[in-house]
């Protein structure tokens, strides 16, 4: 049964229903479809929602305060569709989003601060077809997309700041077809691509 209540992540990894009464994730993870992230969330923490298959969705409040998103937030998240990552987040640490297979659309809010893309962070993401990386990331780590088969554009916001590409950021892209590599870039490792 497809749970059908409303879910908001608080401050400290608390979450409430639409009632406003404290959910332990573990009675809700194998049916929770939408998370709601309030806008003092500041971190998502380690393994917040790992293996939550039935989550399609997640949406950020107005105003969201979000600045890092820890290793395994969303791994394996199978059903999660898309995702718009808050302007304000710094961080996409490892694995934060690998194996989410249906993935289709990450993008990004304007004026996003995102500085990095940790290793792993969108590792086998499938269903993945296009990516525009904010002008503001810095360093796209080892693996960050690597085998999100269905890749075929990778494209960097004006302004790019990009620094290096890790080892086999965007191996196995096997649809790749264009990219253009900022000129602010100083190193990209072996097997990048």
């Amino acid at each position: 049964m497809q749970s059908t209540a409303t879910y908001t992540l608080y401050e400290n990894s608390i979450i409430r229903d639409n009632t406003g009464k404290e959910i332990d994730i573990k009675t809700i993870k194998d049916t929770l479809q939408h998370i709601n992230i309030a806008a003092e969330v500041e971190s998502i923490s380690d393994a917040a929602f790992f293996n939550c298959e039935s989550l399609e969705s997640i949406s950020f409040a107005e105003g969201s305060q979000l600045k890092r998103i820890y290793k395994d937030a969303f791994n394996a998240c199978h059903a999660l569709k898309i995702i718009e990552i808050p302007a304000s987040v710094e961080s996409i640490d490892e694995r934060a989003f690998d194996s989410c297979k249906s993935l289709e659309s990450i993008s990004f809010a304007p004026g996003s601060q995102l500085k990095r893309i940790c290793k792993d962070a969108f590792k086998a993401c499938f269903a993945l077809k296009t990516i525009e990386i904010p002008a503001s990331v810095e360093s796209i780590s080892n693996s960050a997309f690597n085998s999100c088969a269905s890749l075929e554009s990778i494209s960097f916001a004006p302004g790019s700041q990009l620094k290096s590409i890790g080892e086999l950021a965007f191996a196995n892209c096997v649809a790749l077809k264009t990219i253009e590599i900022p000129a602010s870039v100083e190193s990209i490792s072996n097997s990048a691509f």
